[in-house]
């Protein structure tokens, strides 16, 4: 931090236990800084920030409690031994739904002071600040719901329950539409492309690990740099986190 500011460049972000640091270097003092940070010893790499696009894809299959999903996967079978309690489940994605007339988020994803579903943004672009819980946690895709819903959808006796309703739920909000903040690869104005930034899903994974999350999901597919693999590698040996991604929605595929 001492060198950077030496170089002119702005405080870096920390993380909260990750040993990654961002910061934004303005063009007039970008070039010094990258050499103290090429020279320094304490730095092990440097990487830029990259728009990464991300596909999107699948959701959950009927409304009963017993539906395929659940059957498919014993889901019952596990109800009998436990339902969550106690466990902590980060959803990595595209946020969660709210009422178009109330703002209120979706009711099945309600959060109750022990269990349920609390929601979180992580993308800097969206939100001008540096505090991820400013970011607007809403979803502007429905993918992202749907997943929160699979975990830790409330068993409040109306269709759907999720595989571990009493386990704290947090959607996490890192992918964003591209029509809103310009492309990264697909289509610039195509309402169907997303776009996730490295150091939002870094920062996402950095504050699952630092509240040692039981789980974090990841129900997506793109491709990603060492980076986010580092941060990943150290939220699992490092603080226990379990990882769960994206390997496909066809049965036996």
């Amino acid at each position: 931090i001492r060198a950077l500011a030496g170089a002119g460049a702005p405080e870096p972000r920390r993380m909260e236990v990750l040993p990654v640091f961002v910061v934004k270097l303005p063009e007039p003092v970008r070039h010094a800084a990258l050499q103290v940070l090429l020279r320094h010893p304490n730095v092990d790499y440097i990487s830029a920030v990259r728009g990464i696009p991300v596909e999107l894809l699948a959701s959950p299959v009927g409304a009963n409690p017993i539906d395929t999903k659940h059957t498919l996967h014993k889901i019952p079978q596990v109800w009998d031994l436990t339902r969550g309690s106690g466990a902590t489940i980060g959803v990595l994605d595209s946020g969660l739904a709210r009422s178009a007339y109330t703002g209120a988020f979706h009711d099945d994803g309600q959060y109750f002071g022990s269990y349920g579903v609390i929601a979180r943004g992580f993308i800097d672009d969206l939100c001008g600040s540096a505090n991820s819980g400013a970011c607007s946690p809403y979803d502007d895709h429905g993918h992202g719901t749907a997943m929160v819903g699979l975990a830790g959808t409330n068993d409040n006796g109306i269709g759907y329950v999720g595989m571990a309703p009493f386990a704290t739920t947090y959607s996490m909000k890192i992918a964003w539409n591209t029509r809103v903040e310009g492309h990264c690869g697909f289509g610039p104005w195509d309402e169907s492309s997303y776009c996730l930034e490295n150091d939002d899903f870094t920062r996402a994974v950095d504050y699952a690990a630092a509240r040692r999350f039981s789980v974090l999901s990841m129900s997506f597919g793109s491709d990603y740099n060492s980076d986010v693999y580092r941060a990943l590698a150290t939220a699992r040996n490092s603080y226990g986190v379990f990882l769960v991604a994206g390997t496909g929605n066809v049965v036996g595929g």
